[in-house]
């Protein structure tokens, strides 16, 4: 399963499309894990006051429209399943001059991813890679034609284990701009990092989003469930389907680069009765829908939980 692909965030985070930073996708940047590439330590004491604890890791991007930043995703490995939603330090800090490492800090926060999930792969140090997406409070303006260098380290003081590595940020190549950089405690930045699988200078695995919508299905629902998203436009007209990939806490990332606008948005699949509701897609804008009224039992999907469902089931039953 790849996040890159058209997925979705039962929660929805309407963002994602593969391709350049065109007006309409809600991805401003993106780059994702190169399988079957390792990763770097990123770490900091605490995000109010990121000293790092033995390094922490950058990566840059070039604003090509001016405009906001909502959300920030990445991928990486955590070392304890609980780590993926614990708290992190986001980073943004401006180009020096003449030089491909970071300079000074023009944004940082603390974020708790709201959607993180295996990507199903295992990078060539056999580590599960994460897919992890988190909005950003308050969104951040960028400006065309700047350098800008992201951070993302775990906050070790909220980490599962405080003073142990619980987490590292996932590689990407070929280098896309600068390559990726780290930086000790000392505050001196280390440049190339080399991937130790395949001894090749590397950057890190990220995208910067321009909107977000995130809808959240509420009760239980089957493990590994993969869900039907259609989104539909004015006067019943289906504009997109995508698939529906819901995370432990039953939030779904939804990847669309249609237009903003109002738009219907129908869940179907795993026998579940069709849930729709209305959301906006709005630059500049992240908002949470949630789904409560939920019945699963509709066997041959037709709108309705009746007896040739059951009937379905009982011929079925003990095979």
């Amino acid at each position: 399963m790849q996040h890159w692909k058209k997925l979705a965030t039962l929660a929805i985070v309407s963002m994602f499309v593969v391709g350049s930073e065109a007006q309409l996708s809600p991805w401003k940047y993106r780059q994702p894990w190169t399988y079957p590439l390792s990763s770097s330590e990123s770490r900091v004491q605490t995000c109010t006051a990121p000293t790092p604890l033995s390094r922490i890791a950058a990566d840059d991007w070039i604003c090509t429209r001016s405009g906001p930043i909502t959300r920030v995703s990445w991928w990486g490995n955590v070392f304890h399943p609980v780590q993926g939603k614990r708290r992190y330090l986001v980073q943004i800090r401006l180009g020096s001059a003449g030089a491909c490492i970071p300079g000074q800090v023009v944004y940082q926060t603390c974020v708790t991813p709201d959607y993180f999930k295996w990507t199903g792969k295992i990078d060539c140090r056999q580590q599960r890679v994460y897919f992890f997406s988190a909005k950003l409070v308050p969104p951040f303006t960028q400006q065309a034609g700047t350098r800008y260098w992201l951070t993302v380290a775990e906050d070790d003081s909220a980490s599962i284990r405080v003073g142990l590595e619980d987490f590292r940020w996932s590689h990407h190549q070929p280098v896309k701009n600068c390559p990726a950089v780290q930086s000790n405690a000392a505050g001196g930045w280390t440049t190339p990092i080399f991937d130790p699988c395949n001894d090749i200078q590397t950057d890190l695995a990220f995208g910067v989003h321009n909107r977000g919508t995130i809808v959240h299905l509420a009760g239980r629902h089957p493990n590994n469930s993969i869900f039907r998203v259609n989104l539909y436009g004015s006067g019943g007209v289906q504009m997109d389907t995508l698939m529906g990939d819901p995370d432990d806490d039953g939030n779904m990332l939804l990847e669309t680069d249609l237009p903003d606008g109002q738009y219907m948005v129908e869940i179907v699949g795993m026998s579940l009765v069709g849930l729709r509701r209305e959301i906006r897609l709005q630059e500049g804008m992240e908002s949470i829908d949630s789904f409560f009224d939920i019945f699963y039992g509709d066997i041959d999907q037709n709108q309705m939980i009746d007896d040739s469902d059951l009937a379905t089931v009982l011929t079925n039953f003990g095979r």
